[in-house]
């Protein structure tokens, strides 16, 4: 009846058809007149039927990155044994495309169930978007790093020292922070995300000619590309303070081209309002 009524299409996807809404309200009302069980049981359908398409590599009308995220959402709200890999994923990918809130949805529920440091992360980076500063810090100062790899560890520390700076407004617990995480890593890349976030630190302080300094040194070595783009987002700042308009650009650039690799969420337009 919806779809003589033109409430929906099915059209070809391959080999399968897909059933798309002409209006995201005809979605909205089937949930609200579902009960919760028949839900989750459908929810559970939706998951297996798009992990095929997503995970397993078939052809999807779904932008990748997108039907990961759904992917996510159906397991969530499904009742299937949640696969917090996935949703941890889907959380960074929702970030990735600056949709703090659904980010934070989906790494808390991973976080709650075990999810562990990579979670935890996450959710404290997509809560200090939003200005959340002291639930940052209860999430992440009662995180165990024992066994964590050194990119997890450095993450930690970064986002630990930021929401510090930031959100709480205490920086020399920051720079407690991260002396102490970069005790932990040996690594150059690794060491090079934590350089990026001193250079932000610094630029923000008012020191801009060690801002400027530490960024030209960082550029200069093999780090991370999010390492890169947090270190430009930063110096770009420090360089339209000072005036020196054309590095600025050339750093915008740079800074651009890495969060291209990287998935830097909103950072990337902290360095379009430098250039601004």
């Amino acid at each position: 009846r919806l779809e003589q009524r033109g409430l929906i299409q099915l059209v070809a996807d391959g080999s399968a058809l897909v059933a798309q809404l002409n209006h995201p309200v005809i979605g909205e009302a089937a949930l609200r007149l579902a009960g919760v069980l028949r839900t989750r049981q459908l929810n559970g359908l939706l998951a297996q039927a798009l992990r095929r398409h997503v995970v397993e590599g078939q052809r999807s009308r779904l932008p990748d990155v997108r039907g990961q995220i759904r992917l996510a959402q159906f397991m969530m709200r499904s009742d299937l044994p949640p696969d917090l890999d996935v949703i941890v994923d889907a959380a960074a990918n929702a970030m990735a495309m600056s949709d703090m809130a659904e980010g934070e949805e989906l790494s808390r529920f991973a976080f709650d169930r075990g999810g562990g440091l990579p979670a935890a992360v996450l959710l404290a980076e997509a809560m200090s978007w939003q200005g959340r500063g002291d639930e940052v810090e209860a999430v992440l100062a009662e995180c165990d790093l024992e066994g964590a790899d050194a990119f997890l560890s450095a993450r930690w520390g970064c986002q630990r020292a930021l929401n510090l700076f930031f959100g709480c407004g205490q920086p020399e617990h920051a720079h407690q922070v991260l002396a102490s995480v970069k005790g932990r890593v040996d690594s150059e890349p690794m060491v090079g995300l934590i350089i990026g976030v001193e250079v932000t630190i610094a630029c923000f302080s008012g020191d801009l000619p060690n801002a400027i300094e530490a960024g030209r040194t960082l550029f200069a070595s093999d780090v991370p590309p999010l390492a890169t783009v947090w270190a430009a987002a930063s110096m770009c700042w420090a360089l339209a303070l000072s005036g020196q308009f054309d590095e600025l650009h050339h750093t915008a650039d740079r800074g651009l081209r890495a969060a291209s690799l990287a998935q830097p969420g909103v950072v990337r337009f902290v360095i379009g309002l430098a250039e601004v």
